[in-house]
């Protein structure tokens, strides 16, 4: 409150001593009820302000007793007397302030309602000491609101007294200007009371227009009692010598002790544990892979061995850290085997279509048994692709030189033998380097290097990239032929000496044009072999389609999720509101036409308030019953480490500190979080079928096993970047990474935490997010869109700005039909497809792809036709970037036939809904649609020039929507609606008007 406020009141009781009369104006009404006054003796004239409001309750048709609450709280009184309690405190300190509210709640929970005039009184807690001096200190709104909540408002810390910065939004005279007028210059401070009951009457309402959600009650009756902020009640007027009322005060107060109500804790709910031990997790059997081919299908599983002393995490794998998503592009699933476990089964092989190795080193214990088991890969027709190193020249143990490596490049084609003792270096002259070679980063002479000679002796084979060495003649060191191929020495990476290049990314940080971030890491380098090309001609695969999961009938898959962190954090925007209402108010409540998958922290949830006051349960469930919005865990306590355990001091108190690691118990962190979410968060019958993983996501076998019995797909990890800062695909994750029988599934982009040099460097650093969807989707579509981010963007506008910014250069793509936005959990299950799908070829030419439906989109390598027709599970088909994307529907098989001449029947060139199922008959077609947001949808085939009636009608048979298209000159007609939330099937027909002949 501020000072001339306190001095006017203090000046105004001292004025009502010296004139009694002007507070006796009328008889008290027969009284009927006794309440209790409460009041700080250490206020100063605190017993004429008890006086003079006292006069107010009697008038109303009460009797009163005034009793100190700050002894009042240390006492056990018997309050069954009273029938309600006013409060009259002139300070804003209060010794016993935390427990306050629970003291009030107290008295409401017994039927008294309470009515506050004047200031709350516990804003600030306050400790006595013996020598008379305060420690003070401000009580959290959490506190605060254990009182005001169940009460009917929210209080916010947003005190301000710019007078320029109000604006009533609502008066009412019999109490706002009951004796006199209420002028701008009587609002001359401002606290934020936002009314959270329906049930609330608000009588003068101010608002700051400075501050979003603002609008304050001043004076407002609740079903649990009323309040009058200080000095918005009556005051002392200079003009008339006397006191004025602005608010009716008897009548006020009578209204406000006159409520019958019952009160019961809103946030009363069980914990995680009991949830987990009153709900089993159910029992499921792991995902299993097929182990008996079908007739005609073709493997698309490579074998990666590998040494784990070399790559003790699979993260840091040269094939998983620069190259798997190439291969995933491509449609290849990696299986990585480590070679310490022994070599792998023969019956286990019969899957794979090839082998990969990417040794770093000669040596390998039992060489020649791994050489020996290689070569019976190869004889069994497995195509191999050796980069780097061979990796078993020497046996660790024997220190000896083994003869498999010799007989392995023989079956490639490729004479081996180690180079004579070293001779006078010459210069290096290359002597072949075809398209191959120089993909992100040059070919350097200095920096290929080779130490074995290679000659390539087949003429199937084709070589790549050669040297012409002025001793030895010619030494081939990319070659790729029918039986696989080879990338040697250095030729397929470049790693950047450092010191030079380390320099300049040092000199551009200090000027701020990058991140601090990115000179402070190794520079990745860049990959002077075109991965995609060497693995497509080493592995046989420019034929055979590859399952797509970055695309939803020919429209590339946007999906955007939010982890739960920073929810309930107050924003740094206006210093009021909680971050999560930005994001709310700001993104998701804004951009209603794309879904959302939106994650909390279930246990931090729980424990941000208690049984009477909880803002994040509150938040979470206004923002789950939104339509456009899927729920996600992101665990119960957002473990860091999933596998070692978060540490914590084991001897509080003591030193040196001891540090010990708390194991996660994952029944509660994902199967707990699951049930937590869905029984006291979620609508009625809304799941949570996502798991979006926290920390280092760095889930072990066992967790993602909960998952997996959770029935819960999961998402997080892996951070891909590709902008001109990241200029490398090896800055890209795999789609997934394997654990046992188990994946987790990677994001699709880096997030707002690594964008923003972990809060504390470019705030609106996610903007960059563009650049990243532009190089993942051209020349290429390596990726769907992901936009990833927390709820504590919410805390600063840069960020805000930068989601904003970059959902508004996403709205035209997809208006145009270029971008289908979906759920996270739709691109989850359709990369989870991905790993398990089947593709082959059957006597009738027709290829098939066998999943769970999941995956609609099977793409071929080149420009084809696809006889729509005859196809099964086909709607039909969209030629983008050179390649050729089929659309397939929901069922489990798809049947694909090619042909060289485009369709002339009705067929779906291009949509961003779901299509579950199409049906073509005399030139009209008919689809069944699903989605949100835009719908925009191509259909081909049709009569050039023609006129055609597109009609949509919603799941109960209604028409929705009605128009007529005129066939453009290739027989294409574009349709576009805006579809409300939430997701919904709809039946679109197109059909040919009448007799246009």
């Amino acid at each position: 409150m501020g000072t001339t406020v306190l001095r006017q009141i203090l000046l105004s009781l001292l004025l009502c001593i010296l004139t009694p009369a002007i507070w006796l104006q009328s008889a008290p009404q027969e009284s009927s009820q006794r309440i209790l006054m409460l009041y700080k003796s250490r206020d100063a004239n605190h017993q004429s302000h008890i006086a003079y409001i006292g006069n107010f309750v009697r008038q109303a048709g009460f009797e009163y007793d005034s009793r100190d609450i700050e002894k009042l709280l240390n006492e056990d009184v018997d309050l069954s007397g009273y029938s309600g309690i006013v409060t009259v405190y002139l300070s804003s300190q209060m010794v016993g302030g935390d427990r306050y509210p629970l003291w009030l709640i107290k008295q409401m929970q017994a039927g008294r309602p309470i009515c506050i005039i004047g200031s709350y009184g516990a804003y600030q807690g306050l400790i006595i000491k013996p020598n008379g001096k305060f420690i003070e200190w401000n009580e959290s709104t959490q506190t605060i609101n254990t009182f005001f909540w169940p009460f009917g408002l929210e209080f916010y810390f947003a005190f301000t007294n710019k007078i320029d910065q109000f604006k009533v939004t609502r008066k009412v005279k019999e109490y706002s200007e009951f004796q006199a007028p209420l002028r701008p210059e009587n609002i001359n401070y401002y606290q934020l009371f936002r009314s959270v009951n329906p049930k609330n009457k608000i009588y003068l309402g101010v608002l700051r227009t400075d501050l979003v959600d603002s609008d304050s009650a001043f004076v407002v009756h609740t079903p649990y009692g009323g309040m009058v902020l200080e000095g918005y009640g009556f005051f002392w007027s200079e003009e008339k010598k006397k006191m004025l009322q602005r608010v009716n005060m008897p009548q006020f107060i009578r209204q406000a002790l006159e409520q019958n109500f019952t009160l019961e804790p809103q946030y009363q709910v069980p914990s995680h544990a009991d949830l987990v031990k009153d709900n089993p997790l159910p029992s499921k059997e792991p995902p299993k892979e097929e182990t008996n081919y079908i007739d005609g299908e073709i493997s698309r599983l490579v074998l990666v061995p590998y040494k784990k002393t070399e790559a003790p995490h699979l993260e840091g794998h040269p094939l998983s850290a620069r190259a798997e998503i190439a291969l995933n592009y491509l449609g290849v699933r990696l299986d990585y085997w480590p070679l310490e476990d022994g070599l792998p089964p023969e019956e286990m092989m019969r899957k794979y279509r090839g082998i990969i190795t990417w040794h770093i080193t000669p040596f390998m214990k039992n060489a020649k048994e791994y050489g020996n088991w290689l070569l019976r890969q190869m004889d069994a027709g497995k195509k191999v692709a050796i980069l780097q190193e061979y990796g078993a020249s020497i046996d660790i143990d024997s220190q000896v030189r083994v003869p498999q490596e010799a007989a392995i490049f023989q079956k490639l084609g490729i004479e081996y033998r180690k180079m004579p003792p070293p001779r006078v270096e010459q210069p290096l002259v290359i002597r072949v380097k075809d398209e191959l070679m120089d993909f992100e980063h040059p070919v350097d002479t200095d920096y290929i290097t080779y130490s074995s000679l290679f000659r390539s002796v087949d003429s199937q084979n084709t070589v790549h990239f050669s040297y012409q060495d002025v001793d030895y003649g010619a030494v081939d060191l990319v070659v790729t032929g029918p039986q696989g191929g080879v990338a040697l020495e250095t030729t397929p990476f470049y790693f950047p000496p450092g010191d030079p290049e380390r320099r300049e990314l040092v000199e551009k940080a200090i000027r701020e044009e990058i991140q601090a971030e990115i000179a402070e890491q190794p520079t990745i380098g860049g990959w002077i072999l075109d991965p995609y090309q060497f693995f497509t001609r080493a592995l046989d695969l420019k034929e055979i389609p590859a399952p797509d999961y970055t695309t939803l009938n020919g429209a590339r898959m946007f999906y955007t999720h939010i982890d739960g962190d920073g929810l309930d954090s107050i924003s740094l925007i206006d210093k009021a509101h909680i971050a999560g209402k930005f994001i709310i108010d700001e993104v998701i409540n804004k951009y209603t036409e794309f879904p959302h998958t939106i994650s909390v922290i279930s246990k931090l949830v729980h424990q941000a308030g208690n049984e009477w006051y909880n803002p994040a349960i509150q938040l979470s469930r206004e923002i789950f019953q939104l339509s456009h919005v899927e729920l996600a865990s992101h665990s119960g306590t957002h473990p860091f480490d999933w596998v070692g355990g978060d540490p914590y001091v084991t001897n509080p108190g003591e030193y040196p500190y001891k540090i010990g690691y708390r194991p996660h118990n994952y029944l509660e962190e994902i199967w707990g979080s699951r049930l937590f979410i869905e029984k006291n968060l979620a609508p009625e019958g809304v799941t949570c079928d996502v798991m979006l993983w926290s920390g280092a996501t760095n889930p072990p076998k066992k967790a993602l096993e909960v998952t997996w019995r959770a029935n819960m797909v999961n998402l997080n990890g892996g951070d891909p970047v590709f902008d001109k800062e990241h200029p490398s695909i090896a800055s890209l994750a795999p789609v997934a990474v394997r654990q046992g029988p188990f994946h987790q599934y990677h994001s699709s982009a880096q997030n707002d935490y690594i964008y923003t040099l972990f809060l504390t460097g470019d705030w609106g650093g996610q903007k960059k997010l563009l650049d990243h969807f532009n190089k993942t989707g051209s020349p290429r579509r390596i990726l769907p869109m992901n936009l990833y981010y927390h709820f504590y963007s919410g805390i600063k506008k840069k960020s805000l700005d930068a989601l904003r910014y970059i959902f508004d250069n996403l709205q035209p793509q997809v208006k145009r039909g270029a971008v289908a936005p979906v759920y996270t959990s739709d691109y989850c299950r359709a990369a989870e497809a991905f790993n398990y799908s089947r593709i082959g070829k059957d006597k009738s030419g027709a290829w098939w792809i066998q999943n769970n439906g999941s995956l609609r989109t099977l793409r071929f390598k080149s420009l084809v036709h696809v006889d729509v027709s005859r196809s099964e599970g086909v709607l039909g088909y969209d030629q983008i970037q050179g390649e050729t994307y089929v659309h397939l529907d929901g069922r489990p098989l798809r049947r694909v036939y090619l042909t060289d001449q485009p369709p002339t029947a009705p067929f779906l060139r291009r949509s961003t809904f779901f299509v579950d199922s199409m049906s073509s008959d005399n030139g009209s077609l008919q689809m069944e649609i699903r989605g949100l947001g835009w719908a925009v949808i191509k259909v081909g085939g049709l009569q050039a020039s023609l006129s055609y009636r597109a009609t949509l009608q919603n799941d109960n048979g209604q028409k929705f929507w009605e128009e007529s298209l005129l066939a453009n000159s290739q027989g294409e007609v574009n349709i576009s609606r805006l579809l409300p939330a939430p997701r919904k099937s709809y039946t679109l027909n197109v059909k040919l008007e009448g007799d246009q002949s």
